[in-house]
């Protein structure tokens, strides 16, 4: 709880500080953040004899759980005017060349996805304010499943009033994931123990999934009104590229592929005036 209260003091400075109103002490605008779900599409990978999951090179892996911390959800809005760039990979910007097939080539040595270079475009215009959602709870995914989380509407600051802006991204932090499973040698090589090896992995560190919005919140016109539902889904790839007989690189591994195997979505929809 004493974590939550914090957090939500952060957003409530940074509102405090960006969000402006009318004349008439009304916002400009609104957010409603609808409850995130969250997926582990797995529904390929399972060898229908063992039940568990064919995660390459002759290893299953026997899932007990995913855990995620989610910690906030937030909207970020660049200033009005600020001409909010827009990505064209036939004329990437400074740092990236070669583009093609959904990746440009950066300049040290990455493969960046498109997506990825036009969050990086939409940040770089600058924030004008940020309206964030305290969300504070753990989601277990298993097998696959979808899951959803209830939000309280009293955790986000100022009723989550938007400042003056146009709408770049929407960012959902992850403060911890927790995997719990056993991998076994599908192949009986005698590469792990015939009643599988443990598999603990903590991610620990805070982990972002932004996506790309378009809205503008402006003076000259009535307050707008928004609906947000996030969707953070995992693919079966999650587990895929790790080298099962060295322990030590398994966290290594692991984290990257959530950041690689993960799809953030949004939909933002304004709700019709009265």
């Amino acid at each position: 709880m004493r974590t939550k209260l914090l957090i939500l003091c952060a957003l409530a400075l940074c509102a405090s500080a960006c969000t402006l109103v009318e004349g008439d002490g009304s916002p400009w605008g609104e957010v409603d953040f609808g409850a995130p779900s969250f997926t582990l599409d797995i529904s390929d990978r399972v060898n229908a004899e063992s039940g568990r999951l064919r995660v390459g090179n002759g290893y299953e892996l026997e899932l007990v759980s995913l855990q995620l911390d989610v910690g906030t959800i937030r909207l970020d809005l660049a200033p009005q005017g600020a001409g909010v760039a827009s990505f064209d990979p036939a004329d990437p910007p400074a740092g990236y060349s070669l583009c093609h097939n959904g990746h440009c080539h950066a300049d040290d040595g990455r493969l960046v996805d498109y997506e990825d270079i036009a969050i990086e475009l939409a940040t770089a215009s600058g924030v004008a304010g940020s309206v964030g959602q305290v969300i504070g709870q753990a989601v277990t995914l298993e097998d696959d499943a979808t899951t959803s989380i209830t939000l309280d509407p009293d955790m986000c600051p100022d009723n989550c009033a938007l400042p003056l802006g146009q709408m770049t991204r929407v960012v959902l932090s992850v403060e911890r994931i927790r995997l719990d499973a056993r991998v076994f040698d599908a192949r009986d090589e005698g590469r792990q123990p015939e009643e599988g090896a443990q598999v603990e992995l903590v991610l620990d560190s805070s982990t972002d999934f932004s996506a790309l919005v378009q809205g503008s919140i402006e003076k000259d016109r009535d307050a707008a009104s928004y609906n947000l539902s996030p969707t953070l889904e995992f693919s079966g790839a999650l587990f895929d590229d790790i080298d099962w007989q060295v322990p030590g690189t398994w966290r290594t591994s692991f984290a990257r592929n959530i950041a690689e195997e993960s799809s953030f979505s949004v939909n933002l929809s304004e709700n019709s005036a009265e």
